[in-house]
């Protein structure tokens, strides 16, 4: 339509001066149309998109957002805690070498920190001290197993403020200086300990490489220490030993094992019930168990 417009002006009887300007204001004309179309088409297109945005869910979140959220889930994921926790769910399912009863007897030793209790009402007592032994351990069963405990304990003594006073007089009849040395020769004292007993443990998750399992008891426990006056007392009494711990098998022949305990000693003669509550670390060797020997001419033989 513009082309013929074109000729149509051309062919009017005018000046050449008069058809060129109407030329140029029919191209101009033309010109700013174009560009007003263009610019309305723009203006409607970021309505339609506005309209589409309108009916997105406010509710739904952005892809930014859900980008955070994935990051701050990765963040937290690598927490050592975290990490911690999906190793040990990791370590609790079964692996093929990790067959307790493959070698259901055990041999090990421990070591680690116990405290005590009053011992005397009003005059003596334990405090903390170290204690470590060894162990024998048999699996009867995937589930049950039984222990036998012989563990050594050194105690630090405490005296109550009657105890103190009673070796005060002592010292003052005596005719000790105030600041004369010997009045301290009591001052640091330990309780020996001996604790024999046997246990059945019972496992929870089976055999599975981390072994959390429950302990219950009974045995012997034996004391001797000296008072603050040097008076000597040794006393065996009946011991109930109850806790619980966590076994870790690294390989077929090595475990290692985190124990909390608390042996409690039946009063004896003077001396009160104790709780002896310990928290010791060690390790074991497994050995022992049957395995078949496939021989032509003896195919059921199996040996230790």
């Amino acid at each position: 339509m513009f082309f013929y417009g074109l000729f149509y002006v051309w062919g009017l009887p005018l000046p050449s001066t008069s058809k060129l300007v109407l030329l140029l204001v029919a191209t101009a004309i033309v010109s700013t149309g174009m560009s007003v179309g263009q610019a309305t088409s723009t203006q409607a297109e970021p309505t339609k998109s506005s309209t589409a945005a309108a009916k997105i869910d406010p509710c739904s979140p952005c892809p930014t957002e859900s980008r955070d959220d994935e990051l701050q889930f990765d963040w937290m994921c690598s927490r050592p805690l975290c990490s911690l926790f999906n190793r040990l769910k990791a370590e609790c399912k079964p692996v093929p070498w990790a067959n307790w009863s493959e070698h259901p007897l055990s041999i090990g030793f421990f070591a680690g920190m116990i405290h005590g209790g009053p011992l005397i009402e009003d005059w003596t007592g334990t405090t903390t001290g170290f204690d470590g032994g060894w162990r024998l351990g048999w699996d009867v069963s995937p589930s049950w197993g039984t222990e036998m405990r012989f563990a050594f304990g050194s105690l630090q003594l405490y005296d109550s403020f009657r105890a103190d006073h009673a070796l005060t007089v002592l010292d003052n009849a005596s005719g000790l200086l105030p600041n004369d040395p010997q009045r301290g020769r009591f001052d640091h004292r330990n309780a020996d300990l001996f604790q024999w007993d046997v246990d059945i443990t019972y496992y929870p998750w089976g055999e599975t490489r981390l072994r959390p399992y429950f302990l219950a008891g009974m045995g012997l426990t034996n004391i001797r220490f000296t008072d603050r006056l040097n008076e000597g007392y040794h006393s065996t009494c009946l011991s109930l030993p109850l806790g619980l711990g966590v076994k870790y098998l690294c390989n077929e022949r090595l475990a290692l094992r985190l124990d909390l305990l608390d042996d409690i000693a039946m009063s004896s003669n003077h001396l009160r019930t104790q709780h002896n509550l310990s928290l010791t670390a060690g390790a074991e060797i497994r050995f022992g168990g049957s395995r078949k020997v496939y021989w032509p001419w003896d195919l059921g033989r199996s040996f230790w």
